[in-house]
């Protein structure tokens, strides 16, 4: 496993040389559960979600740039489930990506911003 910075609050997990799916899924599982739960820090209480989008190689693309974006288009669909999830890519994602990417364009903030906050809140209510 090789985690490597994204934008943001965001990163990147390559695992090389998984067997199948479900194994994916065996670890997508434990890094959401790794990485979730409230924490005390100098009194102020902060609670950390973790939402992942998986494609896989050759399935999902066949460089990085293609898995990168497609897996994005997942971690969007983990997010609108809920959060601590998880959500590997479907080619009907690519729709659903450009309609998020000319939204985007057109606000003045991105919708990324907008996914975080709305998993906060959920969670405050």
């Amino acid at each position: 496993m090789t985690p490597s910075p994204g934008g943001g609050d965001e990163f990147l997990i390559v695992l090389a040389s998984v067997e199948s799916m479900a194994e994916v899924e065996a670890i997508a599982t434990r890094i959401v559960n790794s990485v979730t739960g409230q924490f005390v820090i100098e009194g102020h209480s902060l609670t950390v979600t973790c939402s992942l989008g998986i494609s896989m190689f050759p399935t999902h693309g066949k460089d990085g740039e293609t898995l990168i974006k497609n897996a994005d288009a997942a971690m969007y669909a983990a997010k609108e489930q809920g959060c601590n999830t998880h959500c590997f890519f479907t080619d009907e994602m690519n729709t659903l990506v450009t309609e998020r990417l000319t939204l985007e364009t057109a606000c003045d903030c991105p919708l990324r911003e907008m996914n975080c906050s709305s998993c906060i809140s959920r969670r405050s209510i």
